[in-house]
């Protein structure tokens, strides 16, 4: 995630050049990095991520046009806009050469410090115009967390890694337990609030290289990339312990609710498993875990493969169509988790019923 102060990074061979532009991003208020060669500047870009680069074209043993195209063929640096700036004879064929290697824009040296600012803050506007627009592709609207099509693509990348070096992975699918019974006595907001304080609870356990998304409705995953099968089962009793332990004011007393996981687990075989195999997989132990009085873990691997558990139509997950509020949940009102009766109707709020069986 990049700092609130944006960063430029400045790769110049010329000491005074370097110093100049160092200043003068610096008093538009940018933090600054800075390198004096090309490898540098690639090692600070891929480290730092800055927002910007200000790039020379004449660079000692990698130049600028090197520079750019390497930048711009890495995936964690492709995005960072790069502006030559270069006393280079700036000729077409020079800036034709820039261009092709993927620069967002050409300035020649000596450079106007007000045309050097300013471009570089149209620059950041339209930088922040296609993270918006990346957020609204991307992003679940209401919890931050990445969407179903993401997920898709965290856990296709797991696979492949797994198929080319035998990397294991775990996927652990989440699923609030009588969640339609919490829309329905509390109201929307209030399953709203639910299913975010959820994942923020996700976004707390899973590291960098990890991925936390919502597929739908109240069911959500994780892509755990290099976890063993323990590793998954730990990271879901982990956040089932910490999700059954809030206490949420339903607006007549505390209320404690639980969700149910499963876990499945790659490690490069079979090497024709496919996402949608994948998922497979985690939601049978998932719908197992319904199976045996939610609020647990269930993994795919422990099930017994000639009793599979048959998922009525409706309860999948869902990745491939929009469903109703699933009733594949479950609510508890005991202020101790510990003590919860699995079966226990809410109680305490106005139009309450027995759910149990709902």
């Amino acid at each position: 995630m990049r700092d609130e102060v944006q960063t430029i990074l400045v790769i110049d061979d010329d000491a005074s050049t370097r110093t100049l532009h160092q200043r003068l991003v610096q008093t538009a208020g940018f933090q600054v990095l800075v390198a004096e060669d090309g490898k540098r500047g690639i090692a600070l870009a891929e480290e730092f991520q800055p927002n910007v680069v200000l790039l020379d074209v004449s660079l000692p043993e990698v130049n600028g046009f090197e520079v750019c195209r390497h930048l711009k063929n890495q995936l964690s640096t492709a995005e960072i806009p790069v502006v030559f700036v270069t006393g280079t004879d700036a000729n077409p064929q020079t800036i034709k050469l820039g261009f092709d290697a993927g620069a967002d824009d050409f300035l020649q040296k000596p450079v106007n410090a007000a045309l050097l600012i300013a471009r570089v803050r149209v620059i950041l506007q339209q930088q922040a115009l296609r993270e918006a627009y990346r957020q609204l592709a991307t992003k679940d609207s209401l919890t931050g967390l990445i969407n179903r099509r993401q997920l898709f693509f965290g856990i296709t990348e797991a696979l492949m890694r797994g198929r080319k070096d035998g990397t294991s992975s775990a996927l652990v699918l989440a699923d609030l337990d009588k969640f339609k019974a919490i829309n329905d006595l509390y109201g929307h907001d209030f399953g709203d609030e639910v299913l975010v304080t959820f994942s923020r609870i996700l976004e707390r356990h899973v590291s960098r290289h990890e991925t936390a998304g919502r597929l739908g409705g109240e069911e959500f995953a994780l892509v755990l990339p290099g976890a063993g099968r323990e590793d998954g089962v730990r990271a879901a009793n982990r956040i089932r312990e910490v999700f059954s332990a809030i206490v949420f004011d339903a607006g007549s007393d505390a209320k404690h609710f639980t969700a149910s996981f499963g876990v499945a687990h790659f490690d490069g075989t079979p090497r024709n498993l496919d996402a949608d195999q994948f998922l497979k997989q985690a939601d049978l132990a998932l719908y197992a875990a319904k199976l045996a009085g939610r609020n647990c873990v269930k993994a795919f691997w422990e099930l017994d493969p000639n009793r599979l558990p048959t998922i009525a139509e409706g309860k999948g997950h869902t990745r491939t169509r929009n469903r109703s509020k699933t009733d594949r949940a479950y609510v508890h009102v005991d202020v101790d988790p510990s003590k919860a009766d699995n079966t226990a109707p809410i109680t305490g709020a106005p139009g309450s019923a027995d759910i149990s069986k709902s």
